[in-house]
C-alpha cells in the first residue's frame, strides 16, 4: 500500500471515529436530558437501532470515506523556499499558524488557536516541503488556498 493510501485511510478512519464519538455523546446527552425517546425500560438500543440512527451511521461512514479527498489538497507552488522562508513563515503567522517542526526540506505549521484546532477535528497541520520547482503545501483545502492567496506576490511566473 502506498504512502498516500495509508494517509488517506488514516484520515478517513480518524475522522469517522471522531464523528461517531461526537454523535454518540450528543445522543447520550439527549437521553440524559430527556430529549430523546427511549423505551419504557430506558434501553438505549431503542435510540441507536432506529432506521434514522442507522441512516445517520451510514451517512457518517460515507462522508468519512469522501472527506480526505474533498477536504485535503497537495498544492505545488513555484516559490523559492530558501530566499522566501521568512515571508512564508510570516504569512503563516498572520493566518493563525505556528511553526511546530522544521527540517531542511520540510516545515510543519499548526493552527495556534485551540478552538480552531478543535473545530478542525485536530486536522490542523499544513506541511510545506521543498519540491522540484518550488514548494508543495499539503493540508486542509481551505487553509492551503488561503495561504496560497497570501503568497501570490512571491510566486515566480
Amino acid at each position: 500500500m502506498g504512502m498516500e493510501r495509508k494517509v488517506y485511510w488514516r484520515r478517513a478512519v480518524k475522522y469517522m471515529v471522531r464523528l461517531l464519538v461526537l454523535v454518540f455523546l450528543l445522543i447520550v446527552l439527549m437521553v440524559v436530558t430527556g430529549m430523546a425517546r427511549t423505551g419504557a425500560d430506558g434501553n438505549l438500543a431503542d435510540v441507536f437501532l432506529t432506521p434514522k440512527a442507522l441512516l445517520l451511521l451510514a451517512i457518517i461512514v460515507l462522508w468519512s470515506l469522501a472527506y480526505p479527498k474533498l477536504g485535503f489538497i497537495r498544492k505545488p507552488l513555484k516559490i523559492d523556499f530558501t530566499t522566501n522562508k521568512e515571508q512564508i513563515s510570516k504569512i503563516f503567522a498572520e493566518n493563525g499558524f505556528v511553526l511546530v517542526e522544521q527540517n531542511d526540506n520540510v516545515s510543519v505549521f499548526r493552527m495556534s488557536s485551540k478552538l480552531r484546532r478543535v473545530l478542525a477535528f485536530g486536522e490542523d497541520r499544513i506541511v510545506v516541503s521543498v519540491a522540484d520547482e518550488g514548494i508543495e503545501m499539503e493540508g486542509l483545502r481551505k487553509e492551503v488556498a488561503r495561504i496560497e492567496f497570501r503568497l501570490q506576490p512571491f510566486l515566480q511566473d
